[in-house]
């Protein structure tokens, strides 16, 4: 699916996804002409790299992604609500109104993200099952 320089990060990812053989092959290679520059930049193609990575990790691996999002959301939304639940428990009343808001807000994203983690894992398995029944099909009628 890509078109850049991350082309490689990709086909190697979908390769170890699908557990497909990697082989290593050599090849010839030779010095770049006199007065020739490069055309790779070093910080726009490595974000683009870590974005490819990130985006294949969001596809193949959802619980782990989603699940790291509601981990993180949950222990803000902890951070940020310790202050009106310590008020509460003090003065049977909530004075940092906004605070849980915030608070109440951001628990409802993490059980919302470990939700949608859990919905996309089963259809990442399933697809992945599907996969194998694929080519597991296509190997019987070859022999």
């Amino acid at each position: 699916m890509s078109t850049g320089f991350e082309l490689e990060t990709e086909m190697t990812l979908h390769a170890l996804d699908k557990r497909f053989r990697v082989k290593e092959l050599p090849i010839t290679y030779r010095d770049r002409p006199q007065g020739s520059t490069s055309k790779l930049k070093t910080f726009s193609d490595g974000l683009r790299v870590l974005l490819t990575i990130l985006h294949i990790f969001r596809y193949y691996r959802p619980i782990a992604f989603f699940g790291s999002l509601a981990a993180l959301s949950a222990l803000a939304g902890l951070i940020v609500g310790m202050r009106p639940i310590v008020e509460y428990a003090l003065y049977r009343y909530i004075y940092a109104i906004p605070s849980a808001v915030l608070a109440t807000g951001l628990m409802i994203f993490s059980v919302i993200c470990f939700s949608l983690g859990v919905i996309l894992d089963t259809v990442v398995k399933l697809h992945n099952f599907n996969f194998i029944l694929r080519i597991n099909d296509r190997t019987m009628k070859w022999k």
